[in-house]
């Protein structure tokens, strides 16, 4: 087939024999060949027949979302804790000295230091107020002590005489039973405690009794 170039006929590619040298630098089938069998098909592969890629040593974050079920049962193997990874060790024994919620004794709970600087706590402290204290004098008969009724903080009672003094509250009393003091005895009951009378008996008359109410 003839070549013209300006209506002349130049060269006729139809007589060329021999060899053809490639010019210099030109591919070659066999590495045209080499790059097709390295070349994957269109479409997702096995790793085995997937190009191999790596990210660049200066890439930048790249975002990533979980989604569909992880498994994580098929994991073989000894893996490594990162540096600085808290090991079960360090975990059992923190736990050991965590103690259970709720109070617990002193032996039992995390003992707490207030700061060395810390400023004034407010305290707020409730306490019994106590009337002056009043004097009865109880005979053998059970009668009222003259206590009002009511509802008491604490009650002080002392038997000033030598004779045993028995108390009753809301009963008659009754010697040497419920609250018997002895001569000179004195006894302080802790409420609250209510009542609507508080009688006494001695055992001998004329016996004198102190008693102070704290409300």
């Amino acid at each position: 087939m003839p070549v013209q170039f300006g209506g002349a006929t130049i060269i006729d590619v139809d007589n060329i024999s021999g060899t053809v040298s490639l010019p210099t630098g030109a591919s070659t089938e066999t590495t045209l060949l080499s790059i097709d069998t390295k070349t994957p098909a269109l479409g997702q592969a096995t790793m085995a027949n997937s190009s191999p890629v790596v990210i660049a040593s200066n890439q930048s974050a790249v975002p990533a979302s979980q989604s569909g079920t992880w498994n994580v049962n098929n994991i073989s193997g000894t893996i490594s804790l990162p540096t600085g990874a808290a090991t079960e060790t360090t975990l059992s024994s923190i736990n050991t000295k965590t103690p259970a919620l709720g109070q617990a004794t002193m032996a039992a709970s995390v003992p707490v230091v207030i700061a060395s600087n810390q400023s004034p706590i407010t305290v707020t402290q409730s306490f019994a107020e106590g009337n002056g204290p009043t004097f009865a004098t109880v005979g053998i008969v059970s009668a009222t002590t003259g206590l009002a009724a009511g509802t008491y903080a604490k009650l002080v009672f002392c038997n000033t005489s030598t004779n045993t003094i028995s108390l009753g509250f809301d009963n008659a009393a009754v010697i040497n039973r419920g609250i018997v003091l002895r001569g000179g005895e004195k006894i302080v009951i802790d409420g609250p405690i209510k009542f609507g009378t508080c009688n006494g008996i001695a055992s001998g008359a004329g016996s004198n009794l102190a008693i102070q109410a704290f409300v």
